[in-house]
């Protein structure tokens, strides 16, 4: 039994070392992945910075602060969804909720799918509210949850909207048939009455010996009279309508101008989406890691 014990002992001395040298080698090498992409993320290469942080990841992929780093190069590269995986890694931080939020929000912008651009929205939405429940003093928090909410409603308005649209194009072909047989309906019937109007016309010139309208062409003095005060009246209502267009073009130039005014004041309240692209530098820093 001594002796069992006493090979035990020994094989634990001789793994020893082995352990604290691959234990020190992953340490080193998270260290120089840290310093190496920060250098690159300094230098606004972001996607070489995210390889580097991302191989450090390798040999501890829990490490708190490369992933935290690791999402914020892969938010400025532009790898949206890859960033918020990071960043559900990272420490509990302000910053950990605001980013992540924001990286769903922009993967959504980047959507074409409607249905995808809504899910994103939604856990961008999600995270805000996780954020503001652990820290509500926060204001950015609370203020990109207004400005998404606001975008989700515009968005589920153009949805509503799409599907009333679409519906509508199911039903129009059915209409149109309906209205073509009511048409036809209504052109038989017209062609019958003219039938027999032509008979009646007929037997009048038969008893008669006259055209019906000898006189038609010109008219009685006062029938003349008459029918030049309708003209003087419609060109009265043609003047009135043309004054009703000046009036409707001057309403299309001022809404045209309040567009162009809602555009600008849009793009201003997108760039003013709460954000923070700091990353951890290691050692004592802001985020206690």
């Amino acid at each position: 039994m001594k002796k069992v014990l006493v090979i035990s002992g020994i094989a634990v001395l001789l793994l020893l070392p082995l352990l604290v040298t691959g234990w020190a080698g992953k340490e080193e090498a998270v260290r120089d992945a840290l310093s190496r992409g920060n250098e690159l993320y300094e230098s606004e290469v972001y996607a070489e910075a995210l390889a580097a942080y991302a191989a450090g990841l390798e040999e501890k992929p829990e490490h708190k602060a490369l992933n935290f780093n690791a999402a914020q190069a892969a938010y400025r590269a532009g790898e949206y969804e890859q960033a918020a995986s990071h960043y559900g890694q990272a420490e509990d931080s302000v910053d950990k909720y605001l980013s992540a939020g924001n990286s769903f929000f922009r993967a959504g912008e980047k959507a074409e799918d409607v249905n995808t651009k809504f899910g994103h929205y939604q856990k961008a939405l999600e995270l805000y509210r996780e954020g503001i429940s652990r820290y509500p003093e926060k204001v950015e928090l609370k203020f990109n949850y207004e400005f998404v909410m606001q975008k989700l409603k515009e968005l589920q308005q153009q949805m509503e909207q799409q599907s009333e649209d679409d519906n509508g194009q199911d039903e129009e072909p059915e209409e149109q048939e309906e209205q073509q047989e009511d048409q036809s309906g209504k052109e038989g019937q017209d062609g019958e009455r003219s039938e027999d109007q032509s008979g009646g016309e007929g037997e009048q010139e038969d008893e008669d010996g006259l055209s019906s309208g000898q006189d038609g062409g010109q008219g009685t003095e006062e029938d003349q009279q008459a029918g030049s005060g309708e003209n003087q009246q419609d060109e009265g209502e043609n003047q009135d309508a043309g004054g009703w267009d000046g009036d409707q073009q001057d309403q299309d130039q001022n809404q045209a101008a309040i567009d162009r005014i809602l555009e600008m004041l849009a793009g201003e309240e997108e760039e003013s989406l709460k954000n923070n692209q700091g990353v951890v530098v290691g050692g004592d820093h802001k985020y206690g890691w």
